[in-house]
């Protein structure tokens, strides 16, 4: 027999209640919690775009002259907007996440026919996430194995890294090829170096970012590599050409030196308005490097890291186009005396040359694979600087700056390889002669109508 204790009922009652008021509370809190960490991860993220501009050292906020100035505010809020676009797309997404605003005229010279114009490179980049399941973006080895390719895949590259390309690069050629073992470095430090200065890119750059240092170390490797360069250099040679590349651009703010210049920006102040931006990637890089964690030089290697240091200077100092025609004439000065194999002056202007051939080779490669994205990506940060000069100065100062002339985009390709690319590389083949140029000669065919 069963004995029901009114007591005990009502206490049961109560314990069932409070428990179901506290299971209840419980799945609040736990409801809000969600909702609330999720506004507060959405609002960290936009905080972290802003930082990602306003916590930069060519932050124009820190220079009293532009604060509070509300041509800057505006323009701060509209690049802050257009970094929060350049979200990874994922390999599924059916979106693109930008269309391009600027018309890419490619003419045929013969029959002067204007093709229709490329897709940005956001669309080019999650065309080829989408398609991957199909087309298959290959694994890094599988990249790797065909570096020596001149028109080698550097954008497919970059996904198949997942953003990270310098590091997987610089690893293969300096550590898996064997060149660091042979001048006895750390292996260890030089990923930890290396893996800094690729954090030490931009990566809300559409040009200046990591992705262009990794072409530009992959050009300096296929020219490296050429017969008669070959015979050239040594272990000591190539360490500074690839670092040297690889560090060229470290820290690129997406404005031009000319830019700093006029605008009183503190790095213009700091290297007196000389070569300021080369100036301002050798000493960020150098910084990391003089870290303990980051040094793959040993202490009893004091002479091989001051020779590496003298030549990775020059090489970077080099990039300024500033110094293009004096460099090109000292080159063409030397003529049938030139002699890099046994004149160590020479040596240094040929490493001079490859250098700055690597940073422009974009025409020289294929147009529609390679070359027509990086247009499209270069006018994206012309743009960029010239939105600011609009509100800052009251117009675009600055050539191929202004988005509303995008039909100057092959003038200003036309500019460039006719007075920066071809020269070059005409000093280049004139010594050695196995540089294939048909690219480059196709392309410049390409723009010589506009």
């Amino acid at each position: 027999m069963i004995i029901d204790y009114p007591a005990d009922r009502q206490l049961n009652e109560l314990v069932l209640n409070l428990f179901t008021c506290f299971a209840g509370l419980i799945f609040s809190n736990i409801l809000s919690y969600g909702l609330e960490r999720q506004r507060r991860d959405l609002f960290q993220t936009k905080l972290e775009l802003n930082n990602a501009l306003m916590n930069s050292p060519y932050n124009f906020r820190k220079s009293s002259q532009y604060n509070g100035h509300p041509a800057f505010d505006s323009v701060a809020t509209e690049v802050s907007i257009e970094m929060s676009d350049i979200s990874t797309v994922s390999p599924d997404s059916s979106e693109t996440t930008m269309e391009i605003d600027i018309e890419l005229e490619k003419v045929d010279s013969k029959s002067n026919i204007i093709r229709k114009s490329d897709n940005d490179f956001e669309k080019s980049m999650s065309n080829i996430r989408r398609s991957s399941s199909k087309k298959g973006i290959m694994s890094i080895k599988e990249y790797l194995n065909i570096v020596d390719e001149y028109n080698w895949p550097i954008f497919e590259f970059t996904i198949a890294t997942n953003g990270k390309p310098l590091t997987q690069l610089m690893e293969h050629i300096c550590i898996t090829s064997g060149l660091l073992k042979r001048l006895n470095l750390s292996e260890m430090h030089f990923l930890n170096f290396i893996e800094n200065i690729e954090k030490g890119y931009h990566k809300d750059l559409r040009f200046h970012n990591s992705q262009h240092a990794t072409d530009v170390v992959h050009c300096i490797y296929y020219l490296s590599r050429l017969p008669k360069i070959r015979k050239v250099l040594n272990d000591e040679d190539l360490l500074a050409l690839y670092i040297g590349a690889a560090i060229h651009d470290h820290d690129h703010p997406g404005f031009s030196n000319k830019f700093l210049q006029e605008t009183n920006d503190s790095l213009a102040k700091r290297y007196n308005d000389r070569s300021v931006l080369e100036n301002h990637h050798l000493s960020s890089s150098f910084a990391i490097l003089d870290k303990k964690e980051n040094n793959f030089f040993s202490s009893n290697q004091t002479q091989l890291y001051n020779d590496f240091r003298s030549s990775v200077i020059e090489l970077v100092l080099a990039t300024d186009l500033a110094l293009h025609v004096p460099i090109l004439q000292q080159f063409k000065s030397r003529g049938a005396q030139f002699n890099p194999l046994t004149i160590n002056e020479d040596k240094n202007l040929l490493m001079r040359l490859l250098m700055k051939c690597s940073d422009v080779s974009n025409p020289t490669k294929n147009f529609e694979t390679i070359y027509s994205k990086w247009i499209n990506l270069i006018m994206k940060e012309f743009y960029r600087q010239g939105d600011l000069e609009q509100k800052y100065f009251g117009s675009v100062k600055s050539p191929f700056c202004d988005r509303k002339k995008s039909d100057e985009v092959g003038k200003c390709q036309k500019g460039f390889i006719e007075f920066i690319v071809f020269p070059l590389f005409e000093s280049l083949k004139s010594f050695e002669s196995n540089f294939n140029d048909k690219w480059l000669l196709s392309n410049r065919e390409r723009f010589s109508v506009e």
